[in-house]
């Protein structure tokens, strides 16, 4: 399931749950990136002024109905997949947006009978970015199912954000996900 909201002036696309891709390739919506969105392996980011490269060999840029503010980048060998939303700030990017992301987080968890731990954001400096913050925190469904949830939130151009998403199982980030986020690039 995948919502866009609005938190306190930062406006992104949020995936609650890693089937979420899942759910939109079996109804046949996802496809890969066009050819011009792309040099190479990297995936061209004109409206967040950017680029993103692709992590590694067997990584693809897909697309949800040719959308241009969300993608994916996925392996389908290991099953997993990251995904990228460009979005917009309506104020000053400050601690309120990822605190206010948590709490999201928290209250949908809380509303499906789970709970949400380790939660804790940081300031981190990325090339390619004017500020970007690391969010991370584990659900834990209702059912004892648990996931780790990695968030990147990038600043890249005046009032727009790029946010770069890890919904999984592992017990740590992927090295691929650190990989993508430091292969942003501005656009010349």
């Amino acid at each position: 399931m995948s919502r866009r909201i609005q938190i306190y002036g930062l406006s992104i696309v949020l995936c609650f749950s890693a089937s979420s891709f899942c759910a939109r390739a079996a109804q046949g919506n996802v496809i890969p990136v066009k050819a011009a969105d792309l040099s190479g392996t990297r995936l061209l980011l004109k409206d967040a002024k950017c680029s993103l490269d692709l992590p590694g060999q067997g990584w693809k840029w897909m697309t949800v109905d040719d959308s241009p503010h969300t993608f994916f980048c996925i392996n389908a060998a290991s099953g997993t997949q990251f995904l990228v939303a460009i979005g917009a700030l309506h104020m000053e990017f400050t601690d309120h947006q990822p605190q206010s992301l948590i709490a999201n987080a928290k209250a949908a968890i809380i509303k499906r009978g789970g709970k949400l731990t380790n939660d804790k954001y940081e300031w981190i400096d990325v090339p390619g970015s004017k500020k970007t913050i690391r969010a991370t925190f584990e659900e834990t469904e209702a059912s004892g199912v648990r996931t780790l949830v990695v968030i990147y939130i990038a600043n890249t151009a005046d009032k727009v954000t790029l946010k770069l998403q890890y919904t999984g199982s592992a017990n740590s980030e992927p090295e691929e996900l650190k990989k993508l986020v430091k292969s942003i690039q501005a656009l010349k």
